[in-house]
């Protein structure tokens, strides 16, 4: 998991693409120690008020509001976090997204991604109708299962990207794989590289 690989860093100086409400940013802060500064980007400004209560274990919280494309980010991350960020941007794009991880990142530093790998619509559609399917009924609002079943509809770009296409372009990026986890599903429903990943990938010199 990610805290192995930060844990005896000291003073970390730590980005978080797309925050929502930080708790992402959060949980890593009470695994690793306090950050020297964390850096917190979202849209969304009430996202990010409520991220800036959250209680983050950091010296300093600086909020940005905006789109993280468009975002002017000045620092030397010691990690990037982007969970289920990247899929959002469409695949014309997701080049500068990669380009403004690296802007972040000092070299040697690390992008935690968490992404849903799909490549193709099919199987898109399939794999959110398998989700709505297998979440127990106590766990399932009304809401979100109308934004499960709204997404296996979508004929948009959200929600798509194949792991082929993401790790091609990370490589090309000088990013070297660390580590790669499934973490849903663990049934044979779909292919080993279809699902829900999380990896840790390392920066190992600016491009």
């Amino acid at each position: 998991s990610s805290d192995l690989y930060l844990s005896e860093k000291k003073d970390l100086v730590v980005a978080d693409f797309c925050c929502g409400t930080g708790k992402n940013s959060l949980l890593l802060s009470e695994k690793v120690g306090t950050f020297k500064k964390v850096i917190l980007v979202d849209i969304n400004e009430r996202f990010l008020e409520i991220a800036k209560k959250s209680k983050i274990n950091a010296k300093e919280v600086v909020l940005v509001k905006g789109d993280i494309l468009k975002a002017d980010l000045t620092c030397e991350a010691d990690a990037v976090i982007s969970l289920f960020a990247y899929h959002h941007v469409p695949d014309r794009a997701k080049g500068l997204y990669v380009k403004k991880v690296i802007e972040v990142l000092k070299p040697g530093g690390l992008l935690l991604l968490g992404e849903i790998y799909l490549p193709t619509k099919e199987i898109t559609s399939e794999y959110y109708k398998y989700l709505t399917d297998t979440i127990p009924d106590g766990d399932m609002s009304d809401s979100l299962r109308t934004f499960l079943l709204q997404t296996a509809e979508s004929s948009d770009f959200e929600f798509k990207v194949s792991q082929d296409f993401a790790h091609t372009q990370l490589k090309k990026n000088n990013f070297t794989l660390l580590e790669s986890k499934k973490i849903w599903p663990t049934t044979k429903k779909f292919g080993d590289d279809i699902g829900m990943f999380f990896e840790v990938w390392k920066l190992n010199t600016k491009v």
